[in-house]
């Protein structure tokens, strides 16, 4: 896997679900789900290449993979409405510190982006990860606790690629918080060599109505469609190249 392919899965990391779900060798039980519980958390996502898989300096020569770390911050209504912000990676560079918003509205059906950089309100037709609502992620085997809540382990089948890669995908989900899964983990292997080991996990989970700010729309916000938003990013900072 190169480099840019590398980045592109850290990047829709976020996104659980992309691989086909089929029954597990072991038994497994269809998990009890209560009323979904509001919360506000803060979900960790790291990517981690293996040997040769990372960056490269300039000479070519493979240096120590360094991890790919980021935070956003989950907030899920009674009414299962999900908002996810996350600091723009470009704050720091701009000395200020830049959030955005994705909200989903299942009710609604909109999942609406906030960027205050650009004075941004985007509509993105609606989809919904998979991994804030229950589902399959409910189906799977008692595994303990995360953060306090017991959880149920999802595995899909292995994928087995064309040149010999292996791909295991395993998630924890929590029945008392709708299913949510808590943690995700995604391993490639090739010739017993780990290519990638990609985690997401929630933490600091704390139950209860989330501050209606990550619900909110800002006030002076121009509606733009997700190309003009790009554009208008470029616009505002030449250096940066807009994420695809």
């Amino acid at each position: 896997m190169d480099n840019r392919k590398f980045a592109k899965v850290v990047f829709s990391f976020a996104t659980i679900g992309v691989l086909i779900a089929a029954g597990l060798a072991v038994k497994r039980v269809k998990a009890q789900t209560t009323t979904v519980q509001p919360f506000t958390a803060i979900e960790v996502n790291t990517g981690l290449a293996g040997a040769q898989h990372g960056k490269f300096v300039q000479d070519g020569q493979p240096q120590i993979p360094a991890p790919h770390v980021y935070t956003k911050i989950l907030a899920v209504r009674s009414d299962g409405a999900v908002s996810i912000t996350q600091k723009w990676n470009k704050s720091d560079a701009l000395g200020k510190e830049i959030f955005m918003r994705m909200v989903y509205n299942p009710a609604e059906k909109t999942k609406t982006f906030y960027d205050p950089f650009t004075q941004s309100v985007v509509h993105h037709p609606y989809t919904f990860d998979n991994s804030l609502k229950g589902g399959d992620y409910c189906d799977g085997t008692p595994d303990g606790q995360i953060e306090g809540f017991d959880v149920v382990l999802h595995e899909d089948t292995v994928q087995k690629q064309g040149d010999g890669e292996i791909i295991t995908n395993k998630t924890w989900s929590a029945p008392k918080l709708g299913c949510y899964v808590l943690k995700n983990e995604i391993v490639s292997q090739h010739d017993g060599w780990v290519k990638f080991d990609i985690t997401r996990s929630v933490t600091h989970i704390r139950v209860g109505e989330p501050d209606p700010w990550y619900f909110a729309e800002p006030a002076g916000l121009t509606e733009r469609t997700p190309e003009e938003w790009k554009d208008e990013l470029v616009r505002r900072t030449p250096v940066v190249v807009a994420p695809e």
